[in-house]
């Protein structure tokens, strides 16, 4: 068996293989690790003569040229290793009625801008039901009351709740069809038709203007 420059590898070993070009070359190993380091686009080149190896002989190590398409995948790409994600806490913030910390996924905002943990408002909910006092339902800051919408938001799941809730809720604070229901300061409800292009309306016991809007009091320079 003669030693000689193997036209794969260009080391001196025995040769025991040929090319179907003719070059010889020293193992199967050797064709295999040299097909997956030149393979481009189904096709490797002998380095000896630079004749094209064919499919037949690429597949003879590798089954299909599917499999040696994986491979040369495989090696040139190699998965990134898996670095699992590490979550930052939440944030914490302070409720200006319990007076505790308390995670953001449990923070709630009302229409007038304050925010609680939700915990709290559903409890003042349920102790303005169990007083069967409904303007206590309202924010602890500015005394606004809490929108039926968030109030049926703040009790979903608890039906026998948000029925108390909705039995408390006063007549004059029901809008009718083409009417809207607003709040004075001064007087709890009064409903107004509204009218496009205009800004405000007056509560009719005072002169007191409310925005249409954001149904707060209403002057000159407001702004939503």
């Amino acid at each position: 068996m003669a030693t000689a420059t193997c036209s794969l590898c260009r080391e001196m070993k025995p040769l025991r293989h040929a090319a179907p070009c003719g070059c010889q070359f020293c193992n199967i190993q050797c064709a295999r690790e040299f097909i997956l380091r030149t393979y481009a686009n189904r096709q490797v080149n002998c380095p000896a003569c630079n004749r094209p190896f064919p499919a037949v002989f690429l597949t003879s190590y590798f089954g299909t040229l599917q499999n040696l398409e994986d491979e040369v995948r495989a090696k040139t790409h190699p998965p990134r290793p898996y670095v699992p994600q590490v979550l930052a806490p939440p944030r914490m913030l302070h409720c200006d009625i319990c007076k505790q910390q308390y995670s953001e996924m449990l923070q709630w905002s009302l229409s007038c801008g304050h925010t609680y943990c939700r915990p709290c408002l559903e409890a003042t909910i349920k102790n303005g039901t169990d007083r069967s006092d409904f303007y206590s339902i309202c924010c602890p800051v500015d005394k606004e009351l809490i929108e039926s919408e968030q109030v049926e938001a703040l009790t979903y799941g608890k039906k026998n709740l948000w029925t108390a809730y909705m039995n408390l809720v006063p007549p004059q604070a029901v809008a009718s069809e083409g009417e809207s229901a607003y709040q004075c300061p001064n007087h709890p409800f009064f409903r107004a038709s509204y009218e496009a292009g205009v800004p405000s309306v007056k509560c009719p016991q005072c002169p007191t203007a409310v925005c249409l809007v954001c149904k707060k009091q209403f002057a000159e320079g407001h702004t939503c």
